[in-house]
């Protein structure tokens, strides 16, 4: 049970886990308890540890030893002579994982995401996880990976597409969303309760949008229809409408405007400019970061049943 974990237990923890078993009556009253080697072979400690705990419970009256035979279950352990947990020690056992996670080299966020899901499986039962629905499962991770470090819980990217050959991904989910542009399609599409987000491009892309000097030929890509409507409106504030747009499916036929000095600038999201890589032909790039509003975040922690949100 503790091998290879790096927890070395004591005396103690191993008495604390044989008046469980007690308690549990997977050890009842009158039965003899494992051997010595048979118990320290099982949870992977020295005999010596084991004989300890043994001697501990035997000194409460709980187990007797038997010459020849063994130790036996005298007492049941009722729920009401439960102790409560060393506190100390508790926490003693928790720096010493902290410090294994640091000197093994793992951040701080990766660690703590890592303690949240394990204190919610202790707790819960189960994992805290979300999952957020996107048109395409690049735009999906990208956003996941901001709301997870919002959240501090596991967000499962998700795309219509794989949840309409594997509807089974949703399930373990404590809830489902996705933003605005795509609540009306996935509340089609999908089972129960829909959580909608509010997400917005960044200021530092409207700032470059902006300062896009006047008369520049300004040309549109990303991965649907949609988010061309959108990156479209975006370019519209300030200088009307786009030069050219195209979908990741035209990408190609707009690089070759670009290389031919048809087109000054070219605004895009990250998904599409992964796959573009326009700065090998020198046009000038915007990436358009979209973000998700704290007030959703709020949102999502109330129905998570974490900090009170607001609608």
């Amino acid at each position: 049970m503790f091998s290879g974990t790096g927890f070395v237990p004591s005396s103690r923890d191993i008495k604390g886990m044989v008046e469980e078993r007690i308690r549990q009556g997977r050890y009842a009253q009158g039965s003899r308890l494992p051997s010595v080697r048979v118990l320290a072979g099982e949870l992977g400690v020295s005999h010596n540890l084991v004989h300890s705990a043994y001697l501990q419970l035997s000194k409460q009256g709980v187990v007797a030893a038997r010459p020849r035979q063994g130790f036996f279950v005298i007492q049941a352990v009722g729920d009401g002579e439960r102790r409560g947990p060393d506190s100390g020690r508790l926490r003693e056992r928790l720096q010493a994982v902290c410090w294994e996670a640091r000197m093994g080299g793992v951040s701080w966020s990766a660690f703590r995401k890592m303690a949240i899901q394990v204190v919610d499986e202790a707790f819960e039962g189960r994992r805290s996880r979300v999952g957020l629905v996107e048109c395409n499962v690049e735009d999906a991770r990208s956003l996941a990976r901001a709301l997870e470090m919002q959240l501090q819980i596991p967000v499962v990217p998700l795309s219509f597409e794989q949840l309409q050959s594997s509807p089974e991904l949703l399930e373990g989910l404590a809830l489902v969303c996705t933003t605005y542009y795509h609540i009306g399609e996935a509340e089609r599409l999908l089972p129960g309760e829909v959580v909608p987000l509010h997400h917005a491009p960044s200021d530092d892309a409207l700032a470059q949008i902006a300062r896009i000097p006047a008369g520049a030929r300004i040309a549109v890509v990303s991965p649907n229809s949609r988010t061309n409507k959108v990156l479209s409106g975006l370019v519209a504030m300030f200088h009307g409408a786009p030069y050219r747009l195209g979908e990741d499916c035209e990408a190609e036929e707009i690089l070759r405007a670009a290389a031919t000095g048809e087109i000054d600038v070219l605004v895009t999201i990250p998904s599409s400019h992964a796959k573009l890589a326009p700065e090998q032909l020198g046009v000038s790039t915007i990436v358009v970061s979209f973000l998700i509003q704290e007030s959703s975040v709020r949102l999502l922690r109330q129905r998570l049943g974490g900090q009170p949100g607001e609608h």
